[in-house]
């Protein structure tokens, strides 16, 4: 029950101020399903590593992984800017 700006209820104030400091998690199912995915896919790799080529395959796709991750990482060149001489010698 709120009255006015104050709760009645005082047992929120320090759940919030908790959530707000970090000491409690809104989500603490999180780690459990974090887990969860990396079992999956271990299980999913596991699976691709006991088919014929499994191992070929596995390496092909950690190396196209790890070239992405290197090519999104590059700086993007940017173009100079134009001078006033570039300019008017483009200009029609």
């Amino acid at each position: 029950m709120r009255v006015g700006y104050e709760f009645a209820d005082h047992s929120v104030r320090p759940r919030i101020r908790a959530v707000l400091c970090g000491a409690v998690s809104l989500a603490p199912d999180s780690t459990m399903r974090d887990l969860l995915f990396l079992a999956v896919q271990l299980i999913v790799t596991l699976a691709k590593l006991a088919r014929p080529g499994g191992v070929r395959s596995v390496i092909a796709e950690s190396r196209l992984l790890k070239h992405q991750l290197i090519i999104s990482g590059r700086c993007r060149r940017r173009a100079p800017p134009l001078t006033t001489m570039d300019c008017v010698s483009c200009s029609d």
